[in-house]
């Protein structure tokens, strides 16, 4: 195998579980949605279909078709603990969250069997739990994106009214808003400011016409 090839397959498995961090933490967290408020369900089964419906991921190895109460209050918890990361106000702060991360879900290489019998290499055991098996794989992307001083890759939104996170997995890394929804509401209200700060007199041009 190319070494090429096997960079962009590791490259592929760093974006996938830094992708489930962001699903996890935007679907199991509360907070802001663009202004509309997300509450987390207190009922077994609403919170069992929330959870469920944050893990798929595309090339996850291990599908999930189901989960009971234990699987889902952990999948929670394991929100809570990235929602820290993101939420970090430096990156000594979120090393230090990662670090906890490492430990509790026993981050650790592990060669995988994969169903077309292909070897394929993981970061957790591979008969761990549904949320030690996220949590292993989140922990272990945020570790060496921030070893690789590519850390700057997870962010909030920018957007007026939204905590909702993001992965930026583009070339030039300028990605600020968690969803096209909230760039377009930003930039719409930018432009009217803009217009109503041009259509409104200054008070200098005022005093000189009188």
């Amino acid at each position: 195998m190319e070494r090429v090839t096997y960079h962009s397959q590791f490259i592929g498995y760093l974006d996938r579980n830094a992708l489930m961090a962001v699903q996890l933490v935007n679907a199991l967290t509360p907070g802001l949605h663009g202004g509309a408020p997300i509450t987390i369900p207190c009922e077994p089964a609403p919170r069992r279909a929330a959870a469920l419906s944050a893990l798929p991921v595309a090339g996850d190895h291990h599908v999930v078709d189901r989960l009971d109460d234990l699987a889902t209050d952990e999948l929670y918890r394991l929100a809570g603990q990235l929602r820290l990361i993101f939420d970090a106000p430096d990156i000594d702060v979120a090393a230090r969250e990662i670090c906890k991360l490492l430990t509790i879900y026993r981050a650790s290489p592990e060669l995988v069997l994969e169903n077309d019998g292909r070897w394929s290499l993981h970061f957790h055991s591979p008969y761990a739990g549904v949320a030690a098996a996220r949590g292993a794989g989140c922990a272990t992307a945020f570790a060496i994106m921030t070893e690789i001083g590519e850390f700057n890759r997870f962010g909030v939104c920018e957007a007026h009214n939204c905590d909702r996170v993001f992965f930026d997995a583009s070339r030039n890394s300028c990605k600020r808003f968690c969803s096209s929804a909230c760039m377009n509401r930003t930039k719409a209200a930018q432009f009217r400011n803009r217009r109503r700060e041009a259509n409104t007199p200054r008070i200098a041009d005022i005093v000189a016409d009188h």
